[in-house]
Order: structure tokens, then sequence, then C-alpha cells
């Protein structure tokens, strides 16, 4: 988790360009997300298709 939208983007292409060519998939989710782009990345990371990491800011572990 990452205190700023732009750290966490940084993060997440620095991370995607370690681990992806691993096979290892990230998702990206940030409160400034549009509803249906958050439920797909919060619905990514709940069936397995992201393996490894969520990157984002405190919206991981915020409802709605």
């Amino acid at each position: 988790m990452s205190p700023t939208k732009l750290l966490a983007e940084q993060y997440l292409h620095k991370l995607r360009s370690w681990i992806d060519p691993l096979g290892v998939y990230t998702t990206w989710l940030a409160g400034s997300m549009k509803a249906c782009d958050k439920r797909i990345a919060l619905e990514a990371a709940a069936n397995g298709d992201v393996q490894l990491l969520v990157i984002g800011t405190q919206a991981i572990i915020q409802g709605g």
C-alpha cells in the first residue's frame, strides 16, 4: 500500500517490469478509479487472476 496515487503508480510500473515476465500478475487499485474498474480489480484479486500483489492506495482497505 502506498500513501499517494503517484507513488503507488511508480511502484506498480517498477514491480511489473520485474515480475510480469515471471507470470506473476499485478493489479491497480486507487480511490480515483471508476466503480466498475475498482470492481474488476477487486474481483481479479479475489479470484486468483492476480497471484501475488495488489498495488494501490488506501482504497485497498476501504469499503465501497
